[in-house]
C-alpha cells in the first residue's frame, strides 16, 4: 500500500523531472524520479558520464549539494 508520504513526494516532484543538476564535484545529473523501496524513499539521479546516485528524501537536493542547472 503506497503511504501518503509517497503521494505528498510524486506532487512535490512533479516538476522537477529532467532537471538538469551539477553536483558539489562538477558532475552533470539528471532527476529521474522517485525510488521506493523497502526501508525508504530516494530522489533518483543519473549520472551524464555514466551511473545512478540515490539521494535521501529526507533532505532537498540542495542538502546532497545538487544545483539545479535547468529545468
Amino acid at each position: 500500500m503506497i503511504d501518503d508520504n509517497w503521494e505528498q513526494l510524486i506532487k512535490e516532484c512533479e516538476g522537477l523531472y529532467g532537471g538538469l543538476y551539477k553536483d558539489r564535484d562538477g558532475a552533470f545529473h539528471r532527476f529521474f524520479g522517485l525510488v521506493h523501496t523497502d526501508e525508504d524513499y530516494y530522489y533518483g539521479m543519473t549520472r551524464l558520464s555514466g551511473g545512478m546516485r540515490l539521494l535521501s528524501c529526507v533532505a532537498s537536493f540542495e542538502t546532497h549539494d545538487f544545483v539545479l542547472v535547468e529545468k
